[in-house]
């Protein structure tokens, strides 16, 4: 799963994992919010992406009618989760490598006129801000 496409798919299947039932629209735009608007993929790849994550049998989905209008709803299958899961603990593990060097190279040379090095020390601390609002939860 975990290619550029298949970062995107292990993103949309994250985002349903974490809100239980969702539509494929609302996936869409978490896409685009949870990356700061780094992605920006377009309409079409998100729904192709969900089709390939149903016939995976990552997810399922379910259909709502409302008036006329059809409304899809995905979730996680059991498969899913399973996966999901799996590939985050290889994806932490690769974290935690980078992360180590890159914290070390920074404290090497944190001061000299190196392009990014600032960017990249900002964005660490986006991280641990993140980690900071989520690991105080029970």
């Amino acid at each position: 799963m975990v290619q550029t496409k298949g970062l995107l798919k292990f993103v949309i299947l994250g985002i349903i994992i974490g809100n239980e039932r969702i539509h494929g629209y609302r996936i869409h735009k978490l896409m685009t919010e949870i990356s700061r608007g780094r992605w920006k993929p377009s309409i079409g790849t998100t729904y192709r992406l969900l089709n390939e994550l149903l016939r995976e049998g990552y997810i399922s989905r379910e259909v709502e009618v409302r008036g006329r209008r059809r409304i899809i709803y995905y979730k996680a299958t059991e498969k899913g989760l399973n996966e999901f899961f799996k590939v985050s603990d290889i994806f932490t593990d690769k974290i935690i490598i980078g992360l180590d060097l890159i914290i070390k190279a920074i404290m090497r040379h944190r001061g000299r006129d190196i392009p990014f090095i600032d960017e990249v020390y900002t964005k660490l601390y986006t991280i641990k801000n993140i980690l900071d609002q989520w690991l105080d939860k029970p």
